[in-house]
């Protein structure tokens, strides 16, 4: 989808359908975006995936006016609101100054109209001037309202995620931020205020730094693994500076250097392309004698049309505008260049601004409200893929329709120029791989340092060797060989060998997984499941790190049904990181404040629990690769499944609690606190009541969306649930919504009055949302599926013809 997506861009643009699709595949196999997932990040695939049809769309709506296409560009981003907001963010943004870009720039149509009469009948520089305005006043006019179509339907069709974007993520963002500078949530909501201090300024802009790209991770762009592959992983792990702490905090030696899991080679070919591109300079319209131009294309239309030959010449209202040229067939017409500008800017300057910290530009953008929210500057590389797989398509199809061999002979010398440069790097590579040697030594990879040293030379032979190759085979066309097919047999060549490049260095970010011991029930999970009865399992695991899909053995305990209560990194600065921390010098009080069932750790650190009768042992065990092995005789491996002696109830009815403490400060609270810690009122007369619980259904079984519990109550107490407090939480007390309150900052609870009654926890409906996103979505489709119907009925007698 999104190699199509640009296909489909460039396809609006009349190149060639093989340039279209080299520079498809260029943004299809683009390194950042094409190895994220090697890094978790399955939502960047989604949302690009989706994004990227909005400039074919929108160059396609300026052309021809239709509103079904202003409406697919809402729909497009409304798809894609959901996964990534903040890079959805980027896009949009660049989506927007392209619509600005198409407003402001003059079209093939205007220029021909313009320059014509200015040649025939000496048109003055006020006339042209006048043109000017009269074109740009049509635009707006014309133009610019229709996006309240886009605008509507990214509303309509995108409401949950918009509102999801602007509310949850902004406060988890906030969260994340006051847990990686240690302060509570509430502070970091006073940012950017008077009393907000500057070293607290500095820590938020250190923050939203991270993953600066370094200026010489460029070198990466043409030369992939010169600073080796992804982060602690052998046999080349990265040792660059894209993901490393401030050079203010980083200790050499002492500290990981890097986090990075992926790549940023943005191809070797494509790059040389997008090069050409940039440099050259085609005519407005391309070469006339090239292709058949936009009048004699809409001329030939005309004459295969059905109209009699005796008929009179149709009204100019019939005839196409010159402002609407005919998509079908495009690869017969004009190639238009106009965007290339455009292109240019946004690949520099998104490069300045991936460079975050490195560069004074991200202060500015730095300084807009909100954008100190978006982490990761390296995250606008993703516009930098975009403009380079656009210009490689306009690069490929200078080369493919040039006709001149001036401007062929152009693209041999820049890449004999590339190679010589990559040849040069081999030379200072291969002379300067002793002091590689040493700064990776430094910074604490001593033992993979000369392998990292030869594998940054290899990779730059590679690069050498390749453009080398490409190179040789422009020249040999250009100058040698002169059939006219030869460009063309090249093109598909040069496009072959992209794909096979770029695989072959995202290659090297695929981790094989083997499947069976995440689906399998090993001995762990099977005394976890013995142990729980008919209660939904849970444990605390403090054997591994609590990773789903990243690490084996939590993500088994997770695929076989089994809660583990661990805190994920996403909980770290939220109300159930808080806990753990508020909590981790009194782990019994912890783990009866989690519910939890039972425990996974070190033998050695719970044989004194063991031995005060906290803990019951359950299962001695050591793991391998895959596998779970239990063990006789402990030894300085051996892990303990472990069961809390008379665990807390999974649902349980309280009669005494502290109660009046707001849900942000009860992980504090908890820590003195010998009852539960709630925002609920205590009530008269609850000291003492009990109850009896009936659990009619548990939300988290198979099939069973809403935990349905029965209570018979002497007086009135405080019901806790044992799911995690959750967004959009809908509370049922005998039919009628009730008021959720907090226990522990970490559980919901219903207040209830003593007698019988059946109470609901669930996810509150919002069928109307949902219906209209739906039908909205729909509708867009089904105008679009008719709009396409009519199309093909428009040019089925030229067809059959």
């Amino acid at each position: 989808m999104l190699t199509l997506g640009a296909v489909y861009y460039l396809r609006a643009q009349r190149l060639h359908p093989l340039s279209a699709w080299f520079g498809g595949l260029a943004l299809g196999f683009c390194g950042y975006t094409f190895t994220l997932f090697s890094a978790g990040h399955r939502g960047y695939f989604h949302m690009f995936s989706c994004a990227v049809w909005a400039f074919g769309l929108i160059a396609r709506g300026f052309a021809t006016r239709r509103l079904i296409l202003f409406a697919l560009v809402g729909l497009v981003f409304a798809w894609g609101v959901p996964y990534q907001p903040d890079v959805l963010l980027l896009v949009g943004a660049l989506a927007a100054a392209y619509a600005l870009w198409l407003t402001v720039s003059r079209d093939d149509s205007a220029t021909q109209s313009v320059s014509q009469p200015a040649t025939s009948n000496g048109q003055s520089a006020i006339g042209i001037q006048q043109s000017k305005i009269n074109n740009l006043k049509s635009k707006i006019l014309s133009v610019w309202p229709r996006f309240a179509v886009s605008l509507a339907v990214l509303v309509l069709a995108g409401f949950s995620g918009i509102r999801s974007a602007v509310t949850t993520q902004i406060a988890n963002r906030d969260a994340q931020i006051a847990g990686v500078n240690g302060r509570p949530d509430a502070a970091e909501r006073s940012a950017d205020t008077p009393e907000k201090s500057a070293a607290e300024r500095r820590e938020r802009w250190l923050f939203a730094t991270n993953w600066s790209l370094p200026p010489e991770d460029v070198l990466e762009f043409l030369v992939p693994g010169v600073f080796g592959n992804d982060s602690a992983q052998p046999p080349y792990p990265y040792w660059g500076r894209l993901g490393r702490p401030d050079d203010s905090l980083f200790q050499k030696g002492r500290m990981m250097p890097n986090y990075r899991q992926h790549t940023v080679y943005l191809g070797l070919i494509p790059l040389l392309l997008a090069l050409f591109a940039a440099f050259s300079r085609p005519a407005p319209c391309g070469r006339a004698d090239a292709r058949p131009s936009l009048d004699t294309a809409n001329s030939a239309a005309l004459s295969r049309s059905p109209t009699p030959p005796s008929s009179p010449t149709p009204p100019s209202s019939f005839l196409p505008s010159p402002s609407s040229p005919p998509t079908p067939n495009s690869s017969f017409l004009t190639p238009n260049f106009s965007d290339l500008p455009f292109w240019c800017g946004v690949w520099l300057v998104c490069l300045l601004l991936a460079m975050g910290r490195y560069t004074p530009l991200y202060r500015l953008f730095y300084a807009i409200p909100y954008m100190d929210y978006i982490r990761a500057p390296v995250k606008f590389l993703h516009l930098v893929e975009i403009a380079t797989a656009f210009l490689a398509g306009f690069g490929m199809e200078l080369f493919l329709r040039g006709g001149r061999d001036a401007l062929r002979r152009r693209l041999v010398k820049l890449a004999c120029g590339v190679a010589g440069v990559l040849l040069l790097g081999v030379l200072v590579a291969l002379t300067a791989r002793p002091a590689l040697v040493r700064h990776i030594t430094d910074l604490g990879l001593g033992q993979v340092a000369d392998a990292l040293g030869g594998y940054t030379l290899r990779n730059a032979i590679r690069s050498a060797g390749l453009s080398v190759l490409v190179a040789g085979a422009l020249w040999a066309v250009v100058y040698r060989i002169r059939d006219v097919r030869a460009p063309w047999v090249l093109g598909a060549c040069l496009t072959a060998l992209l794909c096979l490049d770029q695989a072959t260095v995202a290659r090297r970010y695929v981790r094989p997984i083997e499947l069976g011991p995440l689906y399998r029930e090993n001995a762990v999970v099977k005394a976890l499941k013995a142990q729980a009865g008919d209660r939904i399992p849970n444990v605390v695991n403090y054997a591994t790190q609590n990773a789903p899909g990243h690490e084996w053995f939590s993500s088994s305990l997770a695929f076989n049904g089994i809660r583990n209560l661990a805190p994920s990194q996403d909980d770290a600065g939220c109300a159930y990181g808080q806990l753990f921390t508020s909590l981790q010098n009194d782990a019994v009080k912890l783990w009866r404040r989690l519910h939890a069932q039972a425990v996974i750790v070190p033998r050695k650190s719970a044989e004194g629990l063991m031995r005060a009768g906290v803990l019951r042992p359950l299962l001695d065990f050591e793991l391998g690769a895959g596998t779970v092995r239990p063990v006789q005789q402990p030894g300085e491996r051996t892990l303990t499944l472990a069961a809390l002696e008379q665990p807390a109830g999974a649902l349980r009815f309280v009669a005494e609690w502290q109660g009046g403490v707001p849900s942000g400060r009860q992980a504090e609270a908890v820590v003195a606190a010998e009852l539960p810690v709630s925002d609920a009122p205590r009530l008269a007369g609850q000291a003492g009541a009990a109850a009896k619980v009936e659990v009619l259904a548990a939300r988290g079984r198979p099939g069973v969306f809403a935990t349905r519990v029965r209570v018979s109550a002497q007086g009135p107490g405080l019901l806790v649930f044992d799911e995690r407090l959750r967004d959009r939480q809908q509370l049922l007390v005998d039919g009628v919504p009730a008021q959720p309150y907090t226990v522990d900052g970490i559980w919901p609870a219903a207040l209830i009055p003593a007698g019988d009654h059946e109470i609901v926890l669930r996810s509150s409906a919002q069928p109307v949302t949902l219906l209209v996103s739906v039908c909205a979505a729909l509708f867009v489709l089904g105008w679009a599926a008719c709009h396409a119907r009519q199309a093909s009925r428009l040019f089925l007698p030229e067809v059959s013809a």
